[in-house]
């Protein structure tokens, strides 16, 4: 009985020795971090609003483009 006991915790222990490599768990359609790179341009766009806003309305822009750097960071996406 003791060798069967021993057995099955060599057993055990030596099935959870295995290397499983990398684990990827990007999401699907995953883009490069280079596309990043450069100059882009900015235009901020209202595309909703609830009815009783008196402040905006649906598809107002900002006059002015603006000019944007990104920074990429670990957790974050910086605009500058």
């Amino acid at each position: 009985m003791r060798k069967l006991r021993i057995a099955l915790a060599f057993l055990l222990a030596s099935a959870c020795a295995q290397d499983v490599g990398d684990v990827d768990r990007t999401q699907p359609n995953r883009i490069k971090k280079s596309i990043f790179d450069g100059e882009w341009y900015l235009q901020k766009t209202t595309y909703d609003v609830p009815y009783t806003a008196g402040f905006t309305f649906t598809g107002e822009t900002t006059e002015v483009t603006e000019r944007v750097r990104w920074q990429l960071d670990e957790n974050y996406l910086i605009a500058y």
